[in-house]
């Protein structure tokens, strides 16, 4: 039986209550209606099926955007709301909302940043219109339809101030600048990016400055990063964002693997899914750049194919290590910030905790090595098995040692016979007395009185009696912990071991071969760490040594490849406690050092089956450690810049944004709507076309040969089929050479720094980065502009770089995203100096890469006005392409 659709009509007056932020119904309206708008205000977030609560049936795997218990949402929701209750008979009513309705514009002339006179067009008058009266929403309009124009118009006609324009990138900033100051000279205009804080009526703002001034970091592919800024200057921007009256905006791993719990102890993933006691995990924290332990906050399990996991291999110390892990997880790279699993490359560079040589797994009671299973009762007992067996360093050391003085072999020989402890007593028993070997030579006994009591003798009597006490109390070591060392080994510091009675106890005997004043000594650590190679010696400077030893110590350490720290024994005792986290400093929480990557597919044999992988929420930070990796945890909210901003405008009365792909095809993209709100007016490219603001784009598809090996996953099938595929590259050089011949100017747009560099470098151009200064983005794109150069190979047209001159655009970068397929078209604004505009992609036949192909293709096909050409070069050779 078919189920009846069930009609509302609650016939009640709702009146809501208008603020910056949220928004709230304060009348007394029924349980009914408030269920209604909490059942109907919902999303399913993206990996909802990793939530435990979903899993276990607690949770239905939707989120609620209204609080009943407050009855309140996030005023971009305004809209839906009203337009919801309107359609079940609702009147609503909304205190502290109401603007006089603008039906005229003071003005429709503006001026450019060239300082010409500029009409509004007609959707741009429209949009106008639209921001004045509506007040809160997205204009949707393509790149190169004026957006900034717009701004000027709606910040003329609203005549309030201090009003804020926040940018993502530097060069939008530079750009909106000029434009406003042609049209508010009368005005003050602020600027607040590049290491400039300027604060005035109308701001220009980039979100890096803004964020920096909340001490948080945005990070975006291809951006730049804020230069510091005073903390008077961080103030000053936070005041301006709270009391702005106008803002715009422009636009997991499965069971087995170790999560570092703290700086010396993992556990496996699954464990700490089912262990709710373990609270809390290592993370990284980028703005101190130190190691932390943060609170977990949820926990997340999901059963996946295992086919579907990716396998990524870290090159460490000549050593591979490896982690498995879902395509869409995130790992910290120091080069491109957070990337997905799927979209790493060999030029990225990862974040690892250090532990020297050693990449270990532990179980409830042994350490496992790695490379050959053998087990071990402790990790010291893995260190001192894996250095020498695994590491051709140790393997190196060992033979040197045992060729030169045959030392290990004699402790071994002489630790199998049981008689190390029973041959050194023995040995001081004949040395005693007359045996003495000091006694082979004449007169040395009294050589030695008569200088000891001639340097006593020539000391001031206070210095004698000093001596004599000093003397008296010097700590005597009788092959027994001195107090300074037990305070040291009773912080239990895992690794960390106590070697300094190596000649009394021989499960403790481990010397290290050092050179100190020309001769040769084996020298025993008070404490060694052998994971990390590092050593720790606690000096008496007021009984039994100098300072003026400590450089020659460490030195020696150095050149045997220990590194060594001396602590002074009587500030153990003083302050065990920053003693200890001085140890942890030197052992554990260094700078995390980068390693390069290479990776393959999780093993084309594997059965189709499903197993579980796990995932976790940090707070703060968003990351922890994965098999000693740095990695993201799983948060999903979408845009948090532009929302964490929006949250913090507390007085605006306006609140536009500006861009032409605001959501994604997600679900949970309504979380751009409540805090921006609805697109309010929007503007298609085929209309601008048709109108003869844009030009009419050419695009033509080079459908491309096969790849010979398409295996892995996406990072290697893009390596092979994008930046080491020589037959693309010189298919590239060969259309920029016969456009930039017919004078043509193009824009070659890649993803990833070295492969921009290597097409620069073959095509003999001009390329632009993020990491570029500012004095050389504006002379390349001015030059652009002017068409004195006529190429360009750059990360950055992404973004609403002033362009118009541009020809031609070819997307070298690829992509799946509308988003920046949309951004990247920007040649097809109209100029009198162009008469065709084409854009250039590409139809790939390998894995991943067609599935692309195809979504951009629908992408050009869904403009009316575009025209799509496919050009199948698939069975030809450069030369007949070009001949």
């Amino acid at each position: 039986m078919q189920e009846q659709e069930v009609i509302y009509n609650f016939n009640e007056i709702v009146i809501i209550k208008y603020t910056p932020v949220w928004c709230y119904i304060v009348s007394n309206n029924s349980e009914v209606l408030l269920k209604y708008i909490y059942d109907t205000l919902i999303y399913q977030p993206d990996g909802f099926f990793f939530a435990p609560q979903y899993q276990d049936g607690k949770w239905d795997g939707i989120n609620h955007l209204f609080k009943p218990a407050t009855k309140k949402f996030r005023v971009g929701l305004i809209y839906r709301v009203i337009e919801l209750l309107s359609s079940v008979g609702c009147q609503v009513q909304v205190l502290g909302f109401s603007f006089p309705l603008v039906s005229k514009l003071k003005t429709n002339t503006y001026k450019n940043a060239k300082g010409e006179d500029v009409t509004l067009r007609f959707y741009q008058e429209e949009a106008v219109l639209t921001s004045l009266n509506k007040r809160i929403g997205i204009l949707k309009a393509p790149p190169r339809s004026g957006k900034t124009l717009i701004s000027v118009a709606i910040i003329d006609n609203e005549n309030t101030s201090p009003v804020i324009f926040f940018v993502r990138s530097k060069d939008l900033a530079y750009q909106t600048l000029e434009v406003y100051k042609q049209n508010f000279e009368g005005k003050s205009i602020g600027f607040v990016c590049d290491g400039i804080c300027e604060i005035g009526e109308i701001n220009i703002i980039t979100m890096q400055s803004a964020f920096y001034a909340y001490n948080k970091k945005y990070k975006e592919k291809g951006l730049y990063i804020e230069k510091d800024l005073s903390i008077q200057n961080k103030e000053d921007i936070r005041n301006l964002v709270k009391n702005a009256k106008v803002m715009f905006t422009d636009e997991c791993f499965p069971k087995g693997t170790l999560i570092h719990i703290d700086e010396n102890t993992q556990v496996s993933i699954e464990s700490l899914y089912k262990d709710t006691s373990i609270t809390h995990v290592l993370s990284y924290n980028e703005i101190t750049q130190k190691l932390e332990q943060k609170r977990i906050l949820r926990r997340f399990k999901k059963r996946v194919n295992q086919n579907q996991l990716f396998k990524i291999d870290v090159i460490r110390n000549n050593k591979r290590y490896s982690i498995r892990c879902t395509d869409n997880h995130k790992f910290w790279t120091s080069n491109r910030g957070m990337v997905e699993a799927k979209k790493l490359s060999c030029d990225d560079i990862l974040k690892t905790i250090p532990k020297g040589n050693i990449m270990y797994y532990r179980s409830k009671t042994s350490y496992i090595c790695p490379d050959c299973g053998k087990i071990c009762k402790s990790l010291a007992g893995l260190s001192s098995h894996f250095y020498p067996v695994h590491t051709e360093e140790g393997r190196k050391k060992k033979k040197d040692i045992v060729d030169k003085v045959n030392w290990e072999k004699m402790v071994k020989k002489r630790k199998e016979r049981g008689v190390w402890h029973k041959s050194l007593k023995e040995m001081g028993e004949r040395r005693k007395g007359e045996n003495n070997p000091i006694n082979r030579y004449p007169n040395t006994r009294e050589k030695i009185r008569k200088k000891c009591k001639e340097y006593f003798s020539n000391l001031p009597r206070e210095k004698q009696l000093e001596q004599i006490v000093r003397f008296k109390n010097a700590p005597k070591f009788k092959g027994k912990m001195t107090v300074p060392e037990k305070i040291i080994n009773d912080f239990k510091i895992v690794g960390l071991k106590y070697t300094g009675n190596g000649f009394y106890n021989k499960e403790n005997f481990f010397t290290v071969p050092l050179i100190l004043d020309g001769k040769k000594k084996e020298k025993i650590p008070d404490f060694t760490c052998f994971s990390e190679k590092k050593v720790i010696e606690v000096m008496d400077f007021e009984y039994w040594h100098n300072k003026k030893e400590i450089t020659p110590l460490t030195e020696a350490y150095l050149i045997q490849g220990y590194t060594c720290l001396i602590l002074d024994a009587a500030e153990v005792v003083k302050n065990p406690e920053q003693i200890k986290l001085d140890i942890y400093k030197f052992l554990y929480n260094h700078d995390v050092h980068p390693v390069s990557l290479c990776y393959y597919k999780n093993g084309a044999q594997c059965k189709e089956e499903e197993i579980d992988v796990y995932d976790i929420e940090v707070e703060e930070n968003h990351n922890y450690f994965a098999n000693g990796i740095l990695v993201s945890n799983c948060h999903h909210l979408v845009s948090p810049t532009s929302g964490f901003l929006y949250d913090k405008t507390l007085n605006a009365i306006m609140k536009i944004g500006l861009s032409a792909t605001p959501f994604s095809a997600s679900e949970d993209s309504i979380l751009v709507e409540e805090r921006t709100g609805k697109i309010i007016y929007e503007v298609t490219y085929s209309a601008l076309i048709k109108e003869g603001y844009l030009m009419k784009p050419y695009i033509y598809m080079y459908k491309l040969p096969k790849i010979v090996d398409d295996s892995g996953p996406y990072p290697s099938v893009y390596n092979k089929a994008i930046v080491n595929n020589d037959f693309l590259s010189n298919l590239v050089k060969g259309l920029v050479n016969t456009l930039n011949k017919a004078g043509k100017s193009v824009v070659v747009q890649t993803d990833f720094i070295s492969h921009t560099k290597d097409i620069a470098k073959r095509i003999s151009c001009e390329y632009l980065t993020g990491q570029d200064k500012t004095e050389k983005r504006k002379r390349i794109l001015q030059d652009l502009l002017d068409k004195k150069i006529l190429c360009v190979v750059s990360t950055l047209f992404e973004e609403g770089l002033d362009t118009s001159t541009l020809d031609y655009t070819i997307n070298l970068a690829g992509g799946l995203s509308n988003i920046s397929t949309f951004q990247r078209m920007r040649s097809i604004t109209a100029h009198e100096s162009k008469t065709t505009i084409g854009i250039i992609d590409f139809i790939h036949q390998c894995k991943y890469l067609k599935k692309h192909s195809k979504k951009r293709m629908d992408l050009y096909l869904s403009e009316p006005e575009f025209v799509v050409e496919v050009r199948d070069v698939s069975k030809k050779t450069i030369s007949e392409i070009f001949s």
